[in-house]
Formats: structure tokens, C-alpha cells, sequence
């Protein structure tokens, strides 16, 4: 199953003073504008919130990390105030993650993540595949 993101159709610009109706799917919007009270602008804080339940359906019924967890979390925290910017979040730890060290297989010359394959002391490449293959055909007994 795939996820698939979409209700945008509500997606206009407003007036700050709110004027207008606001539309919008209540599951995505923030606790404070479900609230019996005026709001006379939008802050950020609003938008941020949405971005949590957006990740949260996204991550529904797979493994996350704890850190992913606290993010998801801090995103739809019940106070605007503790909920992060977006530059915030982009700077959360859930999003430093280390880089895969890629390799080339020096047989097929294709790009594999480096713990996919052995290495020799030189730094000769082999994919889990290619060595595979290799190890069946000198196994025939007409290899030789």
C-alpha cells in the first residue's frame, strides 16, 4: 500500500483579519482553531501541527525511530507555543542522519550501499549478486 497525500481543495489564500469561513479537514487542523473561540490570525504554529498529522499518517503502521516519535510528537503538541518552526524541525535530530557509503561493484558497475557486498584490503568492490554468481560458477565441477 502506498501513502498518498492530497486535500489541498480547500487550499486558498486568506485575509489575515479571517473574514472568510476557514475550510479545512478538522482531523489536520490545530486543536486552537477547533476551539470555541475568536481567532483573529493564523500563526505558523497552525500550519506546523498539520505537518505532524501529515507525518504520523505517513509513518502510520511502520517502525520509526524514537526520534522520528518525539518530532511527530513536538509537531502536535497541544500548545502552539511548544510546537517547532519549520526550520526547527528541519534541524530536529530525526532528520541527521548519516549518509550511506555507496560502492561500485567491479563486476556488474552498479551502485550498491557498501555493506551490500565484501571489500578487499585494495577497496575492490563486489555486490552480494555478482558474488554469488561468481561463487556458483566456480562450484561447477566443469569450471575448472
Amino acid at each position: 500500500m502506498s501513502q498518498q497525500l492530497g486535500d489541498f481543495d480547500g487550499v486558498q489564500m486568506h485575509d489575515v483579519t479571517m473574514a472568510q469561513p476557514l475550510q479545512s479537514t478538522k482531523q489536520y487542523m490545530a486543536p486552537e482553531l477547533l476551539r470555541d473561540e475568536v481567532v483573529d490570525k493564523v500563526e505558523s504554529a497552525v500550519d506546523m501541527f498539520s505537518v505532524g498529522v501529515v507525518l504520523a499518517k505517513l509513518f502510520e503502521n511502520t517502525e520509526i525511530s524514537e526520534a522520528t516519535k518525539s518530532l511527530i510528537s513536538s509537531l502536535r503538541s497541544e500548545d502552539p507555543s511548544q510546537r517547532p518552526t519549520a526550520l526547527e524541525a528541519l534541524h530536529h535530530e530525526a532528520f541527521q542522519v548519516e549518509p550511506v557509503k555507496e560502492a561500485s561493484c567491479a563486476i556488474c558497475l552498479d551502485m550498491y550501499p557498501a555493506d551490500e557486498g565484501v571489500s578487499c584490503a585494495d577497496g575492490h568492490f563486489t555486490c552480494k549478486k555478482c558474488l554469488g554468481h561468481s561463487v556458483r560458477a566456480a562450484a561447477q565441477p566443469d569450471a575448472h
